[in-house]
């Protein structure tokens, strides 16, 4: 009766905690507030088991090269592909094969996953502590920490899926492995280990740059293991290769080179001179300077290492915006101290290789990512919970609820007295409400007005359909998240490349009985007059008003 009791309650919280998650991709169907979303939904639907099915031409690529594209793709060969890891748009694609449902509930896919990785993280950590107890308030404090909820909501970035299967591999190499079922306990076994190298394999096809970290991890699994029997390592092996195979496939196909990506291929030249890539920090998107002349670590550090940006970073990003959490984190650590010459041995060991591993891939990302300025948000002092810091961040977030679940059960789970389940309930109270209100509310990129950004989007996008035609070229700052694919998008317009092209583009154009746009923020009048006089003007162009909806305007740029 307990046992019935306890598996209805787990099922209740897991379908509770499943709808949480997927609210938002059900309240958006179909449409996307950023352009890696966009992007991985495009794509999804176009990419095939082994390959890309390249029938996606760029518009007026014979005229304009690599100019028309929107964010996150790439024009390559006259083709449009992404410009992303493409274990996500993959992943999404293989289960829209299967499963012949539209991609906006194929999406659901990432909510699901995230679920079943918080029960797989309980019996991790319950395994590493010896105390189920511990796994569940670790669970807890997983399903309710806000950048877990954000980005799985937001599941068309690919780290929530990253870190799920990073999950699903320790689980089926660490928890399932050891479980020995009544018969046939040897096929059991072999599947675990091929599931858990398929998860770590599929894991680097999602995210490949975390593969500089991922490869020593799996390897340093590898000597600990080196005593098991041969076959289990051949195992391990196939079972990683076979995703990354499908990732050479997928990269040869679409690149023309099995270790080509998104990051790396080269975009079809653009027909106008200019320099795209002056000295310094460009405008244009071009890479700034690590600082490192050894190629090495220029490839361990690709952003230099900048002690102050990731002090800043870390601060604002991770501890202090998660403030809850990174308290239970080092109050947990200090009582696993204190409690520390008590533990059993096999315990201390586990729990050992286990903080060293995670202090040291916890210091590289926090030193990688924190030495990087990234704004995401129109607002470049912003702290905001869509920033990529809490994405990147995610497995240290993981990792530090852990600890959190050892402090609850520790620190007051052991007291049998109506005084510490009193302070356990408020402390769930506490990260439900704070967890659940950041991840809805928090400011300017909550779900709530994301959603809200996205309901304005689609009427801006009709009306921009209305007023323009299928062929015709709109350039634009961020409205290519949701005029494309319908509309062909330049970005942005303050750019020397995009006003170079400016000519090139009305003649492309007019030969299609089609013409050029820019959509974006009403420029004011001495703006206006500034881009008539300085960057029309000289190339025998001119500039008019179409119309206005909200604070954006729809101009049109043409031959006088």
């Amino acid at each position: 009766m307990v046992s019935r009791l306890k598996h209805t309650l787990i099922l209740t919280g897991a379908v509770t905690l499943f709808f949480a998650y997927a609210w938002f991709p059900l309240a958006t169907a179909g449409f996307y507030n950023a352009p890696d979303e966009l992007a991985a939904a495009y794509f999804a639907q176009r990419i095939s088991l082994f390959g890309g099915d390249n029938d996606q031409p760029a518009a007026y690529a014979d005229e304009l090269g690599g100019l028309v594209h929107p964010r996150s793709t790439i024009v390559a060969g006259g083709e449009l592909v992404p410009g992303m890891w493409l274990g996500l748009p993959w992943v999404l694609g293989f289960v829209k094969m299967m499963t012949r449902l539209p991609i906006h509930v194929v999406v659901l896919v990432v909510p699901l996953l995230s679920v079943l990785a918080v029960l797989a993280w309980q019996k991790i950590v319950a395994k590493l502590f010896h105390d189920p107890r511990i796994g569940w308030f670790a669970a807890l404090a997983l399903a309710m920490h806000p950048g877990w909820w954000y980005f799985t909501s937001r599941g068309l970035h690919p780290n929530a899926l990253f870190v799920s299967l990073l999950i699903f591999g320790a689980f089926f190499w660490y928890v399932a492995s050891a479980y020995r079922p009544p018969q046939r306990a040897h096929l059991w076994r072999q599947l675990m280990i091929v599931l858990g190298g398929l998860s770590f394999g599929f894991a680097i096809f999602t995210r490949t740059n975390e593969l500089i970290w991922i490869a020593p991890l799996l390897l340093s699994v590898a000597w600990r293991c080196r005593r098991k029997p041969v076959a289990d390592h051949v195992l391990a092996i196939v079972g990683v290769a076979v995703p990354i195979v499908f990732m050479l496939l997928l990269n040869a196909s679409l690149y023309g080179h099995p270790l080509r990506t998104g990051y790396t291929v080269a975009s079809d030249p653009i027909p106008v001179e200019t320099s795209l890539c002056p000295e310094v920090f460009s405008a244009d998107g071009c890479p700034a300077p690590t600082g490192f002349e050894n190629k090495f670590l220029a490839a361990l550090f690709p952003f230099g290492l900048h002690e102050m940006n990731i002090f800043r970073n870390v601060l604002d990003f991770h501890v202090a915006f998660f403030v809850l959490w990174s308290a239970f984190a080092v109050f947990g650590l200090i009582a696993l101290v204190v409690r520390w010459p008590s533990l059993p041995m096999d315990m201390r060991r586990g729990l050992r290789r286990a903080l060293v591993v995670s202090a040291l891939i916890s210091a590289y990302l926090f030193s990688v990512y924190g030495s990087w300025n990234i704004h995401d948000n129109p607002d470049p002092n912003a702290v905001t919970i869509g920033t990529s810091y809490i994405r990147y961040w995610l497995p240290i977030s993981v990792a530090m609820t852990a600890s959190a679940g050892a402090l609850l059960v520790w620190g007051v789970g052991e007291k049998k007295s109506k005084r510490s389940r009193a302070i356990i309930l408020g402390v769930w109270v506490a990260a439900f409400v704070v967890g659940g209100t950041t991840a809805m509310f928090g400011e300017d990129e909550g779900l709530v007005y994301a959603r809200q950004a996205i309901v304005e989007s689609r009427t801006q996008r009709e009306w921009v359909l209305e007023r323009t035609q299928a062929n015709d070229l709109i350039i634009v700052d961020r409205s290519d998240k949701f005029l494309f694919p319908d509309r062909n998008v330049v970005y942005p317009l303050r750019s020397k490349t995009t006003y170079a092209a400016l000519p090139l583009m009305v003649n492309a154009t007019g030969k299609q009985n089609a013409a050029v746009y820019y959509f974006g923020v009403t420029l004011p009048d001495t703006d206006l007059e500034h881009l008539r006089q300085t960057r029309l003007a000289p190339n025998g162009l001119a500039v008019e008003v179409v119309g206005t909806i909200d604070i954006l305007t729809l101009y049109r740029i043409s031959q006088p």
